[in-house]
């Protein structure tokens, strides 16, 4: 692996790692953790493997592809989170919810 290549993985390792912390309930398991941030490091060496050396040095591009890590970190812990509460939630408490939104719509 290139320096740059290194250096851009590290920066979006640390920056997913703090969007985890910051956004991420203490009762999310480490190893979900781990997942997310494996993902998205999946994908950032997907974008490094397509990418020239001059466009790995673009400060622009690097900034850019932190903000969507960052980003996508924070959705797929708002995810994991929709996920554990659909699971903790028995399905008939859904009805009424549903029931109050269909007959309060627009006229």
């Amino acid at each position: 692996m290139t320096p740059i290549r290194c250096c851009v993985r590290d920066r979006v390792q640390r920056a997913v790692r703090e969007e985890i912390e910051d956004k991420a309930p203490e009762k999310l398991t480490e190893q979900d953790r781990d997942l997310t941030e494996k993902a998205i490091l999946q994908h950032t060496n997907h974008i490094l493997d397509a990418l020239s050396l001059d466009e790995m040095q673009s400060e622009f591009a690097l900034l850019r592809h932190v903000a969507d890590a960052r980003a996508e970190a924070v959705q797929l812990v708002h995810e994991q989170i929709c996920r554990e509460r659909q699971s903790l939630t028995p399905a008939d408490s859904k009805a009424p919810l549903k029931g109050a939104l269909s007959s309060g719509g627009a006229r």
